[in-house]
Order: structure tokens, then C-alpha cells, then sequence
């Protein structure tokens, strides 16, 4: 799966990203990818192109299931819930485009314009 975020990664500097940020493994926390994701939205101006991109297992309900998900807290907090990440979206959009028409979705990957 580190792989995968990695060629994502390469893929999108490939095609002109300025600012893309991985993170993987034990550094993918619930918190880190919030703080990272909120970070890139700060820096953002209009006319970007936002993606989020997530390589790894989701779960029943779109949930984003992330490295350190145990069945215990405060592991078991390290889940991402499909109305989370479209929260997050609209939060992005709202700024610039009113709201949240520009969110595409395919497989496990979210394109923000």
C-alpha cells in the first residue's frame, strides 16, 4: 500500500503538482491526515485543484481504514467516515466554488476542483 501512495505520489509531481504530501504508515493518523489536509486547504488559492488519494483497506459504510486501527482506544478512533471526507470537501470548496458540485469521486481516489 506504501507503494501505491508512493507511484500516486510520483504520478501526480509527474503531471505538474506543485505541493503533494504522503503520508503513510504510522505518520497516517487520523489527526496527521486532518492537520495535513486543513494545511493544503490554508495554502490553497482559487483555481486549484485539491486531491486526496487514499491507498490502503476501507470498511463497511466507506470507511477509510487507517494503519493504526486497533479494536481498543484510543486506536479505535483511526477511521475516516465517508461523511468526514465530504465534510472536509465542502469546508475546502466553500471558499471558492460555493460548495461541494466540484467533488468527483473514483475508487479511492478524491478530486476537488
Amino acid at each position: 500500500m506504501v507503494a501505491d501512495a508512493e507511484d500516486m505520489a510520483e504520478a501526480l509531481r509527474g503531471a505538474g503538482a506543485a505541493d503533494v504530501q504522503v503520508l503513510t504508515d504510522g505518520d497516517a493518523s487520523r489527526i496527521a491526515i486532518a492537520a495535513a489536509w486543513q494545511d493544503l486547504v490554508r495554502r490553497t488559492e482559487p483555481g486549484d485543484s485539491l486531491i486526496f488519494s487514499f491507498a490502503g483497506r476501507g470498511g463497511p459504510d466507506d470507511v477509510l481504514l487507517l494503519a493504526g486501527l486497533t479494536e481498543a482506544a484510543p486506536g479505535n478512533g483511526e477511521r475516516i467516515t465517508r461523511d468526514q471526507l465530504f465534510a472536509w470537501f465542502a469546508e475546502a470548496a466553500g471558499p471558492h466554488s460555493g460548495g461541494t458540485s466540484g467533488i468527483s469521486t473514483a475508487t479511492d481516489t478524491f478530486c476537488l476542483t
